[in-house]
């Protein structure tokens, strides 16, 4: 670089929010930020430029937003812009083909006419020997309406201002596309996926200054504790329900309910656990993190608090809600009871081993399957618990939502449920169509070999494999 960025601890402090973010997500600070930051108000200027072009309701849809921008980095030389707009065109399902093909894109049959008239309008806009007429304006309009143009039009500007200040400034690439580097390279994929840290930064820009890696060390020790602690309880209480005789004690209503407290801190423990190892990225994970969570608190609320489904059902069955204390509150075990089915102390029991169990061994898939990820980093995950399901994260938050409807169910929980399933089916199949684009073959044969969600009996997997291997 011709002219050398400072070292993160001289940065100012309002800054350092904007290095944390590249860093979860680039896994490093981007050279051309450090650049910037050196004039910390421009650096501000251009991050919320970015910001408003870059964003979610943007009437461009990502994948094509990154398509122009790698095509102008192309035209404008600037390397390090191709290498950071190419790895995000990857992430947001593009085929590698189709990336390599951008530079002769008007003789590859890959890109729709959408696509080519955006990369023509972003050409004439940034070579200075072609301009834009009244005949590409009007191609324009017949694929894109008068707000969309204008958003396309800031987005080529900006990134002919973002790619011709790095080149200026001599700013390389940081290896964050390895696919075009390393093409034979398999790489990781999962919720949460990040780029490679890149390989030609200073030490001291590679590692975090000494706060921050105190401070990551302690939501490290954090995320591990609740985690242990979760699990610990979880496997006790498992272990001493079977180990307990059915017993007909039960709590009192009063005494049972109105446990505020109880509330706020099993759903703390609950909701820390969910999102430390499932930290949401994108607008999808997020949106199924915020069900999740509305389903717990709505669960601790009604186990603890006020027990509105017992006030609902109560009335319907000819019994004063009162009645119901903590061994009645266990309404499929009450249920089995007026049926004749089992003792309600039975029931009970019953009910307690297959939940607890269902929960310790879900949030035991969560954490591991974590783990897993984190420590492969940048290559596809085919060990452990990925040799027997693909999603084991997921099937690990299935399992504590099924398991906490047989053990309390609710109105409210058994109505979300089916749909907190099918949401998260849904993003593993988005995950999984955004790795097959990338990995190609490498992903191809490995989910033929392993399934999603449930794991396939002994003979199945093995003839799963001799298959593979003919």
């Amino acid at each position: 670089m011709r002219i050398l960025p400072k070292r993160l601890s001289d940065y100012p402090w309002y800054l350092r929010p904007f290095f944390w973010r590249q860093r979860r997500k680039y896994g490093a600070v981007l050279d051309s930020a450090l650049l910037w930051a050196r004039s910390p108000r421009l650096f501000l200027g251009v991050a919320v430029l970015y910001g408003m072009i870059d964003r979610a309701g943007s009437p461009i849809a990502p994948a094509l937003r990154s398509l122009v921008t790698v095509r102008i980095s192309q035209l404008n030389g600037c390397t390090f812009c191709v290498d950071l707009n190419a790895a995000t065109l990857l992430k947001r399902g593009a085929p590698l083909k189709k990336v390599t093909s951008l530079a002769g894109w008007r003789e590859s049959p890959l890109f729709d006419a959408r696509e080519r008239v955006a990369l023509e309008y972003a050409e004439a806009m940034t070579l200075s020997d072609r301009k834009v007429d009244d005949e590409l304006m009007a191609r324009l309009r017949a694929h894109f309406d008068e707000d969309a143009i204008v958003e396309l039009t800031g987005l080529v500007a900006f990134q002919n201002l973002s790619s011709k200040f790095n080149t200026a400034l001599g700013v390389a690439p940081q290896g964050f596309c390895i696919q075009l580097q390393e093409p034979a390279r398999e790489r990781q994929f999962s919720a949460g996926t990040r780029f490679r840290p890149a390989p030609g930064l200073a030490p001291d820009q590679q590692r975090p200054p000494g706060g921050q890696r105190v401070l990551g060390r302690l939501l490290a020790w954090l995320r591990w504790t609740v985690a242990l602690a979760a699990i610990g309880f979880w496997t006790w209480l498992f272990v001493t329900t079977v180990t307990m005789r059915p017993t007909g004690y039960s709590v009192p209503f009063e005494a049972w309910y109105g446990n505020w407290h109880g509330v706020l801190v099993v759903s703390a423990v609950f909701l820390t656990f969910v999102l430390a190892f499932s930290w949401p990225r994108g607008r999808a994970e997020w949106r199924n993190a915020g069900m999740y969570s509305a389903f717990l608190i709505s669960l601790f609320v009604e186990m603890f608090g006020l027990p509105l489904t017992i006030y609902l059902v109560a009335p319907l069955l000819d019994i004063p809600a009162l009645a119901f204390g903590l061994t009645e509150s266990h309404l499929w075990a009450y249920a089995l009871d007026r049926a004749g089915v089992v003792p309600l102390a039975r029931g009970v029991y019953l009910v307690m081993i297959v939940s607890s169990a269902l929960i310790t061994v879900g949030m035991a898939l969560v954490a591991v399957g974590w783990a897993q990820v984190f420590r492969a980093r940048y290559r596809l995950v085919t060990t452990g618990l990925y040799r027997i399901v693909r999603h084991p994260q997921y099937l690990g938050l299935m399992l504590i939502v099924i398991a906490f409807n047989i053990q309390w169910p609710t109105i409210l929980t058994l109505a979300m449920a089916p749909v907190l399933i099918v949401m998260y089916v849904r993003q593993a199949r988005r995950e999984d169509e955004a790795l097959a684009a990338k990995s190609g073959a490498a992903f191809s044969r490995y989910a033929a070999r392993v399934p999603a969600f449930l794991p396939r009996l002994r003979a199945r997997a093995e003839l799963a494999a001799r298959s593979e291997e003919a």
